[in-house]
């Protein structure tokens, strides 16, 4: 919220923008890059956490990939299984800050650039 210039929302309220319209129509919109990062950072770091289950169950009871990758490689030292698991997290990572990436993104970006080609875009009408 520092990032967003007093100016801006100021600005918003003198020509008459309601707090909902602000939100969304300035504050959002601002701030859109910064939940980017936040949220696949935050997908990421959900799908890595152990710590957490394995001191609330023990690790047997409840499991989560990470856990069952370690488990795979430390305690049943079986490395291509662990490998597997760790592959699958990062694919479901990937997918997941793909999704957000074209989720967020605005409309000017979501929309496909036409190019013309040079020759075509100098030819006078009637020339061929």
């Amino acid at each position: 919220m520092q990032a967003i210039s007093q100016e801006v929302l100021e600005a918003a309220e003198v020509f008459g923008a309601a707090l909902w319209q602000r939100v969304r129509y300035v504050i959002l919109p601002l701030l859109k890059p910064s939940l980017q990062v936040a949220l696949i950072l935050r997908t990421i770091l959900a799908l890595q956490v152990f710590a957490v289950v394995i001191s609330l169950s023990g690790g047997e009871v409840v499991t989560v990939l990470a856990n069952e990758t370690y488990r795979q490689y430390y305690t049943l030292r079986n490395m291509n299984v662990a490998a597997a698991y760790a592959a699958l997290i990062l694919l479901i990572s990937m997918f997941t800050a793909v999704f957000y990436l074209r989720m967020v993104r605005s409309q000017e970006e979501a929309r496909p650039m036409t190019t013309r080609s040079p020759s075509r875009s100098f030819r006078r009408p009637g020339f061929g």
